[in-house]
């Protein structure tokens, strides 16, 4: 595996700013701006941004703080189908 390189990500409208990880070498735009949305959903507050209120428009900086690019970003929810027993042992 190798080496990880710090990214930063800001929304549109907001003074917060997010730092992420990636480990992709060359790492395009896109890639950049779909690992940051990860982050966000998963580690930062996106749980809140309910996916009514997406698409959100991410800003990606290097670690120099050198803007990478801006990118709208979707969620696409997905479903997951459970048996009834498989539920009840949650």
């Amino acid at each position: 595996m190798g080496d990880e390189t710090s990214y930063f990500y800001t929304l549109k409208g907001s003074d917060k700013r997010y730092q992420f990880e990636t480990t992709a070498e060359n790492a395009d735009l896109i890639w950049l701006a779909e690992e940051a949305a990860e982050d966000f959903w998963h580690n930062q507050e996106g749980k809140e941004h309910q996916p009514a209120l997406w698409p959100l428009q991410f800003e990606i900086f290097d670690s120099a703080g050198t803007s990478v690019g801006e990118c709208m970003i979707d969620l696409e929810p997905s479903f997951i189908a459970e048996t009834l027993e498989e539920f009840s042992e949650e």
